[in-house]
């Protein structure tokens, strides 16, 4: 049978159809109601008509809803429709079918809620609201009062709120019109007299979640037909009430205000310390080496008589590692205190296999008098090394101090001697001025102050006057902190130094920049071979050993190194008894002696109104439980 394929082209754009609506519905919902006006009406009955249009900016939304707080008074006459742009209303029906162009309420006796179907997409939607309120005038025997929330506390974004009320005559006597509000410390009330008599409320960018409440009073003889009625004397009272509010709360914003200045000069003082830290770093560089010496790249002998130690602990480090240790050990060999030798050994219990490794003597030559002629922190190696003046093997150390506690603090007392006895000479030798801690101190406690002036700064401001000018605000102190934390890195990379330790080091680290460059040079012609033998003990602890021992066998025959040299040929032949052999093992002796840390575990303890500002206290009067958003 032949199938038409046409037959199937419907089905497939039924499916296309539904693909974008699912597409339409799923289209997440953003806009933002940023605007209410409100025109309000209070007749001679006491009943007050609201006339609101809220303003939404539309991304996408299928509808909003609006709740009305009617607070059991009897609403009347509500109304919703869409204001286009010439301000012509279009209103829409009530329905309970949802389409679109409709709205349906739903009221609990308190709230009356509108769910209003009317779709947008980028676009500003405004929608009236149009409703009475009965009887929500009390007339007492000397006043009448309109006590009442005119937004609720159900908004989700901030908006801006202006309202007019217009009374229903004319108030001839000012003291008889008095209004006051609550909400916002930004908004303002108003009883206005001049043509005619009625009351503005504006608040600009009223925050989220925060309701807008009037009380008023006025004539009884403007709702004469009011029914709702009290028969007693208010109006004292209630001007009473309100002006002790309008001063506690002027009482206390003056307070808040003098609080907040104080709050900020001493915030704005902070960039006064940033500036001096500044200050005192630059000067005093400036003052301790006027004129910084230039030395050239490469420094082709020692720049001073320091041990290899001595030199990592003066330029390179406060403190010595385990390079410096090794270092120390090849310059002895060196200078012929101590004999260095590649030997093998066999490891293991059930697989025996040989490994390469050093093992360390006495030199023949070495007397008690030669002894004694050793840096004190040389004397801490020996020891370590050879406390029975018997030869060692290394990896022998490394084992014994594993299996043997006793053994392994002794070896942790020598290394920590040879530690504190090079990190002090160098101390010493370093000559660095005092001024370089302060510097260093002062630029550490400035970061920590300037970060954390910067949260107090968010916590004082955000809720004040000052709210709007955050953003400059927290600009000025951000680049104070920048500033801070530039200061720091600053005292730190490029410390302060005086004119012989700034020397010192660069003389040094031409030095270091030599060795690290000697393939490209002609070694001959910079030193002879015994002082590339006493280069190379400095080229351990500067981490270019591997280097030089390249560079001497690229330039000097297997002779020269055979018998001018004082250890085995083989440590000159090969980078690997140095830096895989004789570092390693010296690095993991000294870790492996090192006290293990003790932990500790804590698991707790067992123990047991003639117009101004809004007012700030609680606002006593009706409604307040008014929204709006949407869906």
């Amino acid at each position: 049978m032949k199938r038409n394929p046409f037959k199937i082209i419907p089905i497939l754009l039924c499916l296309l159809w539904q693909v974008g609506l699912t597409a339409i519905h799923a289209q997440e919902v953003r806009f933002d109601m940023n605007q209410i006006e409100m025109k309000g009406e209070i007749s001679s009955e006491g009943h007050m008509t609201f006339r609101e249009i809220y303003t939404y900016d539309v991304e996408f939304m299928n509808g909003m809803y609006i709740t009305i707080d009617h607070d059991q008074h009897n609403l009347t006459n509500y109304r919703v429709g869409i204001v286009d742009e010439q301000g012509d209303v279009t209103y829409l029906s009530e329905g309970l079918n949802g389409r679109e162009g409709t709205y349906k309420t739903s009221d609990d006796g308190k709230l009356l809620k509108f769910q209003i179907f009317y779709p947008a997409k980028n676009e500003q939607v405004r929608v009236l609201m149009e409703y009475t309120l009965e009887n929500l005038v009390t007339n007492y025997s000397d006043t009448a009062e309109l006590y009442w929330a005119l937004t609720g506390d159900q908004f989700d974004s901030a908006y801006d709120y202006h309202a007019i009320i217009e009374l229903p005559g004319k108030v001839n006597q000012v003291e008889d019109f008095r209004t006051w509000a609550y909400g916002h410390y930004e908004g303002e009330v108003y009883p206005r007299t001049e043509d005619r008599s009625y009351i503005e409320v504006t608040v600009p960018n009223n925050p989220p979640n925060q309701l807008i409440g009037l009380r008023a009073i006025f004539p009884t003889s403007l709702t004469p037909n009011n029914p709702n009625k009290v028969d007693a004397a208010m109006k004292e009272q209630i001007i009473e009430k309100e002006n002790q509010q309008v001063e506690a709360d002027l009482q206390r914003r003056e307070a808040k205000q003098r609080s907040l200045m104080r709050r900020l000069l001493a915030l704005s003082l902070a960039p006064l310390f940033t500036i001096y830290v500044g200050y005192y770093y630059f000067s005093r560089k400036r003052r301790l080496n006027p004129n910084p010496v230039h030395i050239p790249d490469h420094v082709y002998s020692l720049p001073a008589d320091l041990t290899p130690a001595i030199m990592a602990t003066t330029v390179l480090r406060n403190e010595p590692n385990s390079d410096d240790f090794s270092a120390t050990i090849i310059d002895m060999a060196r200078k012929g205190y101590i004999m260095i030798e590649e030997v093998d050994r066999e490891e293991g219990k059930i697989f025996r296999r040989r490994s390469q490794t050093v093992r360390i003597s006495p030199s023949s030559h070495l007397t008690q008098e030669r002894y004694n002629q050793l840096e004190r922190h040389e004397k801490y190696v020996y020891d370590y090394l050879l406390p029975d003046d018997e030869p060692v093997i290394l990896r022998d150390i490394e084992d014994r101090i594993r299996k043997e506690s006793h053994f392994a603090r002794t070896k942790n007392r020598l290394w920590n001697q040879f530690s504190n006895y090079v990190s002090a000479v160098g101390e010493k030798q370093r000559q660095a001025p005092a001024e370089r801690q302060v510097a260093i101190s002062l630029a550490m406690f400035n970061v920590f102050v300037s970060i954390g002036l910067c949260v107090l700064m968010l916590v004082w401001v955000i809720d004040s006057p000052l709210a709007n000018w955050l953003q400059y605000i927290g600009f000025y102190f951000a680049i104070n902190a920048i500033a801070a934390i530039i200061l720091m890195i600053l005292t730190a990379a490029k410390p302060i130094r005086s004119y012989e330790e700034d020397k010192q080091i660069k003389e040094w680290q031409g030095f270091a920049n030599m060795l690290d460059d000697i393939g490209n040079m002609r070694m001959r012609e910079i030193a002879s071979l015994p002082l590339w033998e006493e280069y190379l003990a400095y080229a351990v602890s500067l981490n270019v050993a591997d280097k030089v021992i390249e560079a001497m066998n690229q330039q000097y025959h297997i002779e020269e190194l055979q018998t001018e040299m004082h250890m085995p040929l083989v440590f000159y032949r090969n980078p690997y008894w140095i830096n895989q052999v004789i570092r390693p093992t010296i690095n993991q002796s000294i870790a492996d002696a090192a006290p293990k840390p003790v932990s500790s575990k804590y698991t707790g303890s067992n123990t047991g109104g003639f117009g101004g500002g809004f007012s700030g206290g609680s606002f006593g009067g009706g409604g307040g439980g008014g929204g709006a958003s949407g869906f």
